[in-house]
């Protein structure tokens, strides 16, 4: 919830990348007593590159195809997990 939307913003693309995995996030939208959600949902890739996005304002359902061959793809061209 707000004000920790650096969280969706900045840590989870660099928990996708250092662990060179897709990372699904998923928050909520909206307010409910005194907290407001940052929504912010977002499917990223294993290089830290989002596949998918969410608005601060924007909700539903989404569907996004993954390749798994991009991983192996990854971690040959930063073998940041071999160190």
């Amino acid at each position: 919830m707000k004000p920790y939307c650096r969280i969706a913003e900045t840590v989870v693309p660099a928990r996708a990348y250092e662990s060179q995995v897709f990372v699904a996030y998923v928050n909520r939208i909206g307010t409910e007593r005194d907290m407001t959600y940052c929504s912010l949902s977002a499917i990223i890739g294993p290089d830290g590159h989002p596949l998918l996005e969410m608005g601060p304002n924007e909700d539903g359902v989404f569907f996004v195809n993954v390749d798994p061959s991009v991983i192996t793809t990854v971690r040959k061209e930063n073998p940041i997990l071999a160190n």
